[in-house]
């Protein structure tokens, strides 16, 4: 199945929706809608004029798909939708995707970003029970799924043999959920096709066409497939959902840096203090902690970190930046005070930065806000408010985990004067890793 989709400005959006078989195999269904994103205003993402289209052909099982709905239109704001199903999906199949792009007007840096929606379980039938499927909640699919994201040629989406790979260019693979949390991160892609995921800023921008219908670059192709012999009855019932998203950025007047794939983030209240599963490192700006030695703190626990001391005051606004470089380390700023460490592994990093704010019972509140990560647009709640002694924070997800930097304003409410030093009140930032049992 081959379609066309002309794509007013920026953005093409693809969705990928599942649906589960209750059958011997594994369901697997895909939705396709497109969309224009206006939230991305950013004057270098506007500045000029940009027309981007989308080729895409999808194969299964080395057969074209059917069409199973209309996939083409012109898109400024109102997403055209259309769907492209495979169910029973099992052990043994496998598929392929291909996106090649059209731009015209102005070269441009084409971005790929990715999203993994839901990995559900949908109960466990007695076969999944027998093959020692134990979960209840998230589903083996995802993570049963090979994956591969390659540059490749224009309407060669053929499943290929690791010797059989000439002309195309590996970026990343692993299992689909891996594959989607690189994605879910942002990838820049390479006019010059070539291999591995680049640093921002050193992809080739793709050129522009001056008549429509040309192909510019090379595509892009996501290939799929569930291995017959390691894979077995623990995905029957299982389903997935997940997005792809292909954004092109003007070129001119821009160094590809900016990475238009937003970070997710959501606000937990009432978080628990230090209990976070896999928690490894943290940046402190409290108002006292340690018999009053310190009160700013980076690093793994107080004994193996850097420490500072300062004095705070209510309604007045701190700025702070928590950085990380895994050739560098971390830094922490606040409060005019700068602290260093790097003692840390960052091999195990998920890309999951937590904030949270405690506040004092019947004493002050303490409020987060004005969240931001640089180079990145952030897609939920960018502020927290912990009241009455609660604590209430932000979770950012699929942070670069090999180079972040997350910044916000923090501030006491409800007195005046100067904070007591009394208690652990205030800011908490926790870096999450891979749980290790």
């Amino acid at each position: 199945m081959k379609e066309k989709l002309n794509v007013s400005r920026r953005n093409v959006l693809l969705g990928i929706g599942t649906v589960g078989i209750a059958s011997a195999g594994a369901g697997l269904g895909t939705t396709a809608y497109f969309s224009d994103q206006e939230s991305f205003t950013e004057n270098a993402f506007t500045a000029g004029k940009l027309d981007l289209t989308v080729d895409y052909t999808t194969k299964y099982n080395g057969a074209e798909g059917d069409d199973s709905g209309d996939l083409s239109g012109s898109v400024d704001g109102r997403p055209a939708v259309g769907t492209y199903t495979l169910g029973d999906v099992k052990p043994g199949d496998s598929g392929c995707l291909e996106f090649c792009f059209e731009i015209e007007d102005n070269p441009a840096y084409m971005w790929a970003c990715g999203d993994l929606l839901s990995n559900g379980e949908n109960n466990r039938s007695g076969l999944e029970r027998s093959a020692g499927d134990d979960s209840t909640d998230v589903g083996e699919l995802a993570d049963s799924i090979d994956a591969r994201l390659l540059y490749c040629e224009n309407g060669d989406n053929d499943q290929h043999d690791d010797d059989d790979d000439d002309d195309d260019t590996l970026l990343t693979s692993g299992t689909l959920t891996e594959v989607l949390q690189t994605l879910s991160t942002g990838v820049p892609l390479d006019a010059r096709m070539r291999e591995g995921i680049l640093t921002p800023g050193r992809q080739k921008p793709y050129t522009m066409e001056n008549r429509a219908g040309n192909i510019t670059g090379p595509c892009l192709c996501l290939e799929w497939s569930i291995d017959f012999e390691s894979v077995g009855n623990e995905i029957q019932s299982d389903s997935i959902e997940f997005d792809l998203a292909f954004h092109a950025l003007q070129a001119r007047h821009s160094d590809g840096t900016i990475n238009p794939c937003p970070v997710k983030s959501s606000t937990i209240p009432n978080f628990p203090q230090f209990a976070y599963d896999g928690y490894k490192w943290n940046a402190q700006a409290v108002t006292n902690n340690q018999g009053d030695t310190w009160n700013l703190f980076l690093g793994n626990e107080p004994a193996d970190g850097d420490t500072d001391s300062t004095s705070w005051r209510f309604d007045t606004p701190y700025a702070f930046t928590l950085s990380f470089d895994h050739d560098d380390g971390a830094t922490f700023e606040v409060a005019g005070k700068t602290l260093s460490f790097d003692g840390f592994d960052s091999t195990d990093h998920t890309g999951t930065v937590g904030l949270l704010g405690k506040s004092d019972n019947g004493a002050f509140d303490f409020e987060l806000s004005d969240i931001e990560v640089a180079g990145r647009s952030i897609d939920g709640p960018t502020s927290a408010l912990a009241e009455n002694g609660a604590k209430s924070g932000v979770l950012l997800e699929n942070i670069a985990a090999d180079e972040f930097a997350v910044s916000g304003t923090m501030t006491f409410l409800g007195g005046s004067g100067a904070v007591p030093r009394n208690g652990n009140y205030g800011l908490n930032m926790f870096v999450e890793y891979e749980d290790d049992d």
